[in-house]
């Protein structure tokens, strides 16, 4: 398969996957309304949170020295990683929920916190999975990977809620069922699909560990952007707000889903027109993130405020003043998205992980001055303009390495509407319904 399928293969089933998870979104929130689902918000950010911090770039790892090393000596140190954060972890979460040192301890029994935290090995397996097949070439099992937690997560979040009525329980049973069934899926793809994979003692690779902390930096303080504001709203203002705050998110994530997913899939595509490539593929990418990312912003903000009604309820129309807060920062994270992705595919992955760092520092400084003071829309006005800091940033370090013009990234062409038609129109085309029926015209 060319690079351009397979990167419009990974496009639609990311679009599949967006789909599902937001038809289970609103399932699991109209059942449990805003206090329980901030609770089931908070019982697993920390165990997610713990996966991205111990992972210590496992996967990027197994995917850069797949060609390097032997097949047991990666799986050795996939399965020393996983052994050994994944029971210091668990430990972890459980100890500063015992002393009170992260929401959870008044939310729910021992039992279902003890489940919740289920979640931070099953994620490293998935990580570890992932960058075995990533590495082996094995990108059409990666794919398939990605749909499997949603289509697991949805049926069984209705069986458990709505069929057996298990409140927060139920809803948290079936997002660690989800990653439990994802890890399995992986695991058994790993065996099937990669000579040579068989168990291995666990032990850690020295070369592995040190490439992965390299990467892992700049990816967890990334990650910490996106989430350690839903975690200080439970610390600060309780399950209720997280609740509101959750569905804000979830909602402004819709926003900068679309054009990063075109970015992934148009920066090749461009890159193969022109001499400039790097320059010319991240600058067009940019132009058309930024408009349709300002778009998608702009219909949010006028609507978005019935959109939460219908979708979640009256109870949730409190979440429209952060999800419009949200909603410049999510703009620029656009911007970002492209841009860092450029500035590790040329070599200068460093500039990447200090904007990366700079705007976590940024986030938790405001998050801390902002949430206490003025609730949701401070942690929502904090992680907007933390996005600004790394937009301008990532920014910054393009225009200095490239010297494009800010008119370059920003300002749209109608070049720029040809190639998203033809990404489109070559989506549409690839989707199974559509090569059955063009086979059946041909016949």
């Amino acid at each position: 398969m060319t690079h351009s399928r397979s990167a419009l293969r990974n496009l639609i089933v990311r679009v599949l996957q967006a789909g599902i998870a937001m038809v289970t979104s609103v399932v699991v929130t109209r059942m449990l309304g805003a206090e329980g689902r901030g609770a089931l918000a908070l019982l697993l950010v920390a165990p997610l949170l713990g996966a991205r911090m111990l992972s210590f770039g496992v996967e990027s790892a197994l995917v850069v020295f797949a060609g390097k090393t032997g097949r047991r000596e990666l799986i050795g140190h996939a399965g020393a990683v996983v052994a050994l954060s994944g029971s210091v972890g668990m430990a972890a979460i459980l100890g500063l929920q015992a002393l009170g040192g992260l929401p959870g301890r008044e939310l729910a029994t021992f039992a279902v916190r003890a489940l919740a935290t289920l979640a931070l090995p099953l994620h490293l397996i998935a990580f570890a999975a992932n960058g075995l097949l990533r590495g082996a070439g094995r990108f059409e099992e990666y794919d398939r990977g990605l749909l499997v937690g949603p289509a697991v997560q949805l049926p069984l979040a209705l069986l458990l809620l709505l069929g057996l009525g298990l409140g927060v329980a139920g809803g948290l049973g079936a997002s660690v069922g989800a990653i439990g069934v994802t890890a399995g899926f992986l695991l058994v793809r790993v065996w099937l699909k990669i000579p040579d994979a068989r168990p291995s003692l666990p032990k850690v690779s020295a070369p592995m560990l040190r490439f992965g902390l390299k990467e892992h930096a700049g990816n967890l303080a990334q990650y910490l952007n996106l989430r350690l504001d839903l975690l200080l709203v439970g610390i600060f203002l309780g399950p209720k707000e997280t609740g509101l705050y959750a569905v804000a998110v979830s909602l402004a994530e819709v926003v900068w889903f679309i054009p990063d997913a075109l970015g992934t899939v148009l920066l090749p595509r461009i890159a193969r027109t022109g001499a400039d490539t790097a320059r010319a593929a991240a600058a067009g990418a940019c132009r058309i993130a930024l408009t349709i990312s300002s778009a998608a912003a702009l219909a949010i903000v006028l609507f978005g405020g019935t959109l939460l009604v219908v979708l979640y309820g009256h109870e949730f129309a409190g979440a429209w003043t952060p999800l419009a807060w949200l909603m410049p920062g999510v703009v620029l994270l656009s911007v970002s998205k492209v841009l860092s992705k450029h500035l590790s595919g040329t070599g200068h992955p460093g500039l990447s992980a200090r904007a990366s760092l700079i705007s976590l520092i940024a986030t938790l400084i405001l998050d801390l001055a902002l949430i206490p003071t003025f609730g949701l829309a401070g942690a929502a006005l904090a992680t907007t303009i933390a996005y600004g800091v790394h937009a301008a940033l990532c920014t910054a370090g393009f225009r200095f390495l490239t010297g494009a013009p800010l008119a370059e990234l920003a300002v749209p062409s109608g070049k720029d509407i040809r190639r998203v038609t033809t990404l489109i129109r070559d989506v549409f085309n690839d989707l199974p319904g559509a090569a059955r029926g063009s086979e059946t015209a041909k016949g």
